[in-house]
């Protein structure tokens, strides 16, 4: 029986590598996208077209909005961060009969975030097993000892058509060139001769 597989699509490019080692893997995949105030629309439109030309479902999962809330005259923000995502996708997995759920953080990630580190999801697996010790169920991080240049790399070497993929923070039909995430990729473009 084949193996079922959750994975977590931003329409980036780590996602979108992760999912198809996943696939080659030989696993049925189907993925899990969110939606949020401010998302660019070429990320949605990102998602939509990968998961196409891929054939994964994809479910999309609308941000919850904090109604009413303020702090001061200021109102409260709600951004979603990887323990959000990750609990989501176990309550989605466990009432879907999937066994494994694969996240797209990569070694560079896990330099900024303390949610990307390997040490996270170790902690996640833990609380599914001791919180539901009759699932399968385990998270599965296969680029957490890659860095960004070697994930994209690896997709490169698998053919993927890369150029669909959607990083930047901004909205737009092009990329902003400025955030964080476009000049990572500008000079990984450079670094690899590649146009991403």
């Amino acid at each position: 029986m084949k193996k079922k597989s959750l994975i977590l699509f931003s329409g980036g490019i780590d996602s979108y590598v992760a999912m198809a080692l996943e696939k080659q893997s030989g696993a049925e995949c189907v993925s899990l996208s969110f939606e949020y105030a401010g998302q660019p629309d070429q990320e949605i439109r990102a998602i939509r077209e990968i998961s196409a030309i891929e054939r994964v479902p994809n479910y999309i999962v609308r941000h919850p909005v904090i109604i009413g809330a303020k702090y001061g005259e200021k109102p409260v923000q709600f951004i979603p961060d990887n323990l959000v995502y990750y609990s989501m996708a176990i309550a989605f997995s466990r009432n879907n009969k999937i066994s494994r759920i694969i996240g797209g953080q990569n070694k560079d990630d896990s330099v900024h975030a303390t949610d990307a580190k390997n040490m996270f999801y170790e902690g996640l697996n833990k609380i599914i097993v001791n919180n539901y010790p009759d699932s399968v169920l385990e998270i599965v991080q296969p680029l957490l000892n890659m860095t960004k240049l070697e994930v994209v790399e690896k997709g490169l070497e698998l053919n993927l058509p890369l150029e669909l993929t959607w990083s930047c923070q901004n909205s737009g039909h092009k990329p902003c060139i400025f955030c964080s995430n476009c000049r990572s990729r500008e000079e990984i473009s450079k670094k690899l001769g590649v146009n991403l």
